[in-house]
């Protein structure tokens, strides 16, 4: 049902109308709308000017459900969900976005009024709270928010939002990062992640008029050896499957692309030509600009000191100025989202909530100027030499991610810790310096600027935390980037962003919910044994089946010795000890990591076969168990199981 609202010759018009509206604003519009949604096309408007022009077009824009009035109340509400409706119309959608309001009372007769009002809400069946005057201080719907999940609600129309930054933006470890902004990650919705974040960047000095040095240079990853190389064109093929641009690419190719690069000893490589850098302290204020420009408002040197937590509800935040006074003050939300990087675990414990992470150092060196190097050379990463390379301002920044990495903050974080980078530690970074050497030649010969050492966050199994934690309503994280955090940030803060507002995830997250973490997660030295190897697994061989090494045997079965002595060889699900296959006598149960035929095939092979032939035991001790109670749990039970439930005791 749609009307044509044309502009027509007094002679067309016609003579006879079964309705005649006069005036083309939003109450002649909407009457004309809800006549023809009854059938009623018969219906002429004339407005003596164009629609709108009259005073529409410069109200305010509002849509108050308040009322004293118990009639004008329900034609708000109608008034509210319509305009829902509409908003989801696929040819002409309205801007409309659903953001609360909140009114004060100066007075007691002003309250006496409000709770008038909150009887015939509730009447109504509309959501109306009272709130006492501690409770007003700073109404906000998120407090202490990362710069993209601002940004992104305010894009979203929810601009009562307040971000809380302990010194200075970018303080922690967003400053001292690489700004390489990939593309292609390990699943199909991590990538699309990625590729809104480039997308974002490519429009957002543009969108902010703040610069962010956003480039598309492109990125080549080298491979030295055939397992590498099959690896890359993998890659290469979901990258295909992912809409992006690739190119599998000779030893011949890298020099063309990147000709300082030593190429005699590759394989071949991968070109992502779409790939780009950044500069993250420019990038992170053009966010914080957008937002502010949509009435957010972002406070430094405030510290959180706690996350008030209330029936298990996140309800707001208790501070401390930075300025010298160390005034305390609380402010109440709606929603509060963890966005405190290396400091995220701390701040969650304390609420109650699991956010399993832990600091390691990252290591990277920028040289002297080198006047050969191209302002637009692609990255370039050779995964098995544990580095990338990226042009920097005509120097070279030369990073690792090692095999055995550093972790740092055992003990906690200084409060004081700002701008700040650790201690340099060239013994640890020799042989990685030595590889990278080998690839970029021109490295023994240029003088070294910068070595820099920096803390970055690191979770157990090298994917981030994103999303409402399972142990505190209201309570959203955003931390755990494990060194993509650049690249990751714009789709992140996006996704979060729909979340918060519309009280689901936007797509499939489950790779990076917050609620796959477990509790046992949280002890520290759990967290310090796993980041001494999730560091290095950005550029470690991504083998099928790969099971983790370190912080392994924390929860295991009580057949698990039994096993064990039968020559078990162990995998790891949920910090469980799982066995995932049988070695024979004189063999050690262990796997040998291939992209070809798996060394446990054929003991697979005859686990099958003796429980399809003869009687297998299987130990589920790992598995989930549910205890559904009630009149209806048989026929719930009958519904999910493939058998019948209904059986007596003892018979399967």
């Amino acid at each position: 049902m749609r009307l044509k609202i044309r502009k027509v010759a007094v002679n067309a018009m016609g003579e006879r109308a079964k309705v005649v509206i006069i005036g083309g604003g939003i109450a002649g519009c909407s009457a004309l709308y809800h006549l023809a949604k009854m059938g009623c096309t018969d219906v002429l408007l004339l407005e003596r000017d164009e629609l709108t022009s009259g005073s529409t077009w410069h109200a305010a824009g509002n849509v108050p459900t308040y009322s004293t009035s118990y009639s004008v109340m329900q034609v708000q509400k109608y008034s509210a969900a319509l305009y829902r409706e509409l908003a989801k119309d696929k040819d002409f959608p309205i801007s409309y976005h659903v953001t609360g309001s909140v009114r004060l009372a100066h007075s007691e007769e002003r309250m006496a009024e409000f709770r008038h009002v909150k009887s015939m809400a509730r009447a109504n069946d509309m959501e109306y709270d009272m709130l006492t005057p501690a409770e007003l201080v700073d109404r906000y719907p998120l407090l202490k928010t990362g710069c993209s999940v601002a940004y992104h609600l305010a894009l979203r129309g929810c601009t009562d939002v307040v971000l809380l930054e302990r010194k200075q933006l970018t303080c922690g470890t967003t400053w001292h990062a690489a700004g390489l902004v990939g593309q292609l990650r390990a699943t199909h919705n991590l990538t699309r992640l990625a590729q809104y974040t480039t997308n974002l960047f490519k429009t957002l000095e543009d969108v902010t008029g703040q610069a962010t040095g956003f480039q598309q240079r492109g990125s080549v990853a080298v491979a030295p050896n055939q397992e590498r190389f099959e690896e890359l064109k993998r890659g290469a093929s979901m990258a295909r499957v992912f809409g992006l641009d690739v190119n599998i690419i000779s030893p011949k190719e890298i020099a063309d692309l990147v000709p300082l690069a030593r190429v005699d000893d590759l394989v071949g490589g991968v070109h992502l030509p779409n790939d780009g850098v950044v500069n993250p302290i420019d990038t992170t204020q053009a966010l914080a600009k957008g937002a502010r420009s949509h009435g957010v408002k972002i406070f430094e040197n405030v510290k959180v000191d706690s996350i008030i937590v209330e029936d298990g509800r996140a309800i707001g935040v208790k501070t401390t100025l930075g300025d010298g006074s160390n005034a305390k003050a609380e402010i109440r939300s709606e929603f509060v989202v963890n966005c405190a990087g290396m400091w995220a675990r701390e701040l969650g414990d304390a609420a109650g909530a699991i956010v399993p992470l832990h600091a390691a150092e990252h290591f990277y060196i920028v040289t002297e100027a080198v006047p050969e190097i191209s302002p637009n050379m692609p990255v370039l990463r050779d995964p098995d030499g544990c580095g990338y390379f990226k042009e920097d301002a005509g120097k070279l920044l030369v990073g690792w991610f090692e095999p055995v990495a550093k972790p740092w903050g055992m003990k906690g974080i200084s409060e004081e810790f700002s701008f700040t980078s650790l201690p340099e530690d060239f013994e640890h970074i020799e042989p990685l310096v030595a590889a990278a050497t080998h690839r970029m030649p021109l490295l023994g010969k240029t003088g070294i600027r910068l070595f820099f050492n920096g803390p970055e966050s690191f979770t157990p199994d090298d994917r981030y935390l994103l999303g409402e934690s399972p142990d505190v309503e209201n309570l959203f994280v955003a931390a755990g980037f494990n060194s993509i955090g650049i690249q990751s940030s714009g789709g992140a803060g996006k996704v979060l962003a729909d979340w918060i507002l519309d009280g689901k995830p936007p797509m499939d997250l489950w790779d990076v919910d917050v609620r796959r973490s477990m509790p046992f997660q949280r002890n520290k030295k759990y967290l310090h044994a796993r980041t001494v190897e999730t560091l290095g697994l950005l550029y470690a061989m991504h083998w099928p089946f790969r099971q983790p090494e370190t912080a392994r045997g924390v929860r295991k079965s009580v057949l698990h010795d039994r096993l064990a002595e039968r020559g078990a060889c162990f995998g790891e699900v949920a910090g469980w000890e799982r066995t995932n296959w049988f070695a024979p006598a004189g063999v050690k149960p262990e796997y040998i990591y291939t992209y070809g035929k798996q060394n446990w095939f054929k003991y697979s092979a005859e686990e099958h076969h003796a429980v399809r032939n003869a009687v297998g035991l299987f130990d589920q001790s790992s598995f989930g168990k549910f205890i559904l109670q009630g009149p209806d749990a048989m026929s719930v039970l009958n519904q999910i199981c493939a058998n019948e439930v209904d059986v007596p005791v003892g018979k399967i």
